[in-house]
């Protein structure tokens, strides 16, 4: 005697993905392909590369593949990303702390400071 299955897990769903822009079929995924496979259905090979009425379709389509925005970060800020946070304060704490606590004990017992 079994156990009933739930309906979600006997159910199979597809992605409501676009993918028109691909030369594979609907029904292939890339990533299960063999490279050849997937050579063979993008219509291309290592040395060439893609078609170049491809490549321009795909640009009117989509635009050139580039990102948007600044020309970079600056280092300044990442440097300043990495000094100003939380545990950099707690250590910048710890750090006067402990020497304040230092120059305390020497001063009281009477020790040159060097």
């Amino acid at each position: 005697m079994g156990f009933p299955v739930p309906t979600f897990l006997t159910r199979t769903t597809t992605l409501d993905v676009e993918t028109s822009h691909l030369p594979l079929d609907c029904d292939s995924h890339a990533h299960t392909l063999t490279i050849e496979a997937l050579l063979k259905s993008l219509k291309t090979d290592t040395k060439e590369g893609l078609p170049t009425a491809y490549i321009e379709k795909r640009r009117g389509k989509w635009g050139e593949n580039k990102i948007e925005g600044a020309n970079g970060v600056s280092i300044w800020k990442v440097l300043m990303g990495q000094l100003v946070n939380a545990l950099t304060f707690v250590l910048l704490g710890a750090l006067v702390s402990k020497h304040l606590s230092w120059i305390h004990t020497h001063s009281i017992h009477n020790v040159p400071l060097h």
